[in-house]
């Protein structure tokens, strides 16, 4: 029942962006064409976030294969659109048949994997807090962070993952994280290649707005992307659709008095995303066609 559901709810979410692009087609059209520089550069800076993504990945997985950096981008590429045609975090899975494919074995994907999600997350968390500081109370910040703590603790220690997920090695995890704080060159690349996961989306945002002809401040920019980056990962639909409509229409309506330019602003963002997929895709096609050809 729940399985059906989530499809219906997945199939109404795809049918539901198609249609508000249909709807704004002519506005969008408009707006690329008078401001085909923005638009370039917004696709540009979606590849170079794929580059950072699947940098960060690549150095938390400390592993050899067989797979060039630019097959990574690609393949980064190609879950960035695939990943609109199912729920959960589906770009985690389908990137983690690609690594399997090249030969990198289950666990230290997970590993990766969850390490990468951990720290996006935490870091995004602390640019939150840091740009409203001045919003927040510091009780509040405290138990979020106890609580979080607290939570990874219990959930790390739970019998049913170490037994039943065997993919999810908290053994690995643990020997990878000392492993990676024992080595300070290493920890501060995978600070700064997080750091850059969130500041790219900030100015893509930035971009956005001027894109649609706002003015919003790159410090609002990061944060509006920061929240939706965090608020991703409790998502069910594909890609973050609605929360990072919500949060970015939220936004525009406090600030500028009009949900609709969230909403339009939003879907340029996705279309240049898809669009930077497609480039990325392009650039590996010959690499991914040789992985398709492997598993049908």
């Amino acid at each position: 029942m729940k399985s059906v559901l989530i499809k219906y709810l997945t199939a109404l979410s795809i049918i539901g962006i198609l249609g508000l692009c249909f709807y704004y087609a002519s506005s969008f059209y408009m707006a690329i064409v008078k401001e085909p520089l923005i638009f370039s550069l917004l696709v540009l800076v979606n590849l170079v976030h794929f580059y950072i993504q699947s940098s960060l990945f690549l150095l938390l997985l400390n592993t050899k294969m067989e797979a060039s950096n630019r097959d990574c981008i690609g393949i980064w590429g190609c879950s960035t659109i695939l990943s609109y045609l199912a729920p959960f975090q589906s770009g985690l899975m389908i990137r983690g048949v690609f690594f399997h494919s090249v030969g990198i074995k289950t666990k230290d994907i997970f590993t990766a994997s969850f390490l990468q999600l951990f720290i996006n997350i935490t870091i995004g968390c602390l640019i939150i807090l840091i740009i409203q500081y001045d919003k927040i109370q510091i009780e509040y910040i405290l138990i979020f962070v106890l609580f979080s703590v607290v939570t990874l603790k219990l959930l790390l220690k739970l019998n049913f993952i170490k037994e039943k997920l065997n993919t999810f090695s908290y053994h690995n995890i643990k020997y990878r994280l000392k492993k990676i704080l024992n080595q300070r060159a290493t920890l501060i690349k995978i600070i700064s290649f997080s750091l850059a996961f969130h500041l790219i989306p900030g100015f893509s945002t930035y971009l956005g707005f001027q894109l649609i002809g706002e003015v919003a401040s790159f410090k609002d920019a990061i944060l509006i992307s920061s929240m939706s980056s965090v608020a991703s990962v409790f998502s069910i639909l594909p890609n973050n659709i609605g929360i990072q409509e919500a949060i970015i229409s939220g936004y525009t309506l406090n600030n500028l008095g009009s949900s609709e330019l969230g909403i339009k602003l939003s879907l340029l963002l996705r279309i240049t995303q898809l669009t930077a997929g497609v480039i990325a895709s392009i650039m590996s096609l010959n690499f991914i066609i040789s992985l398709y050809k492997k598993h049908v």
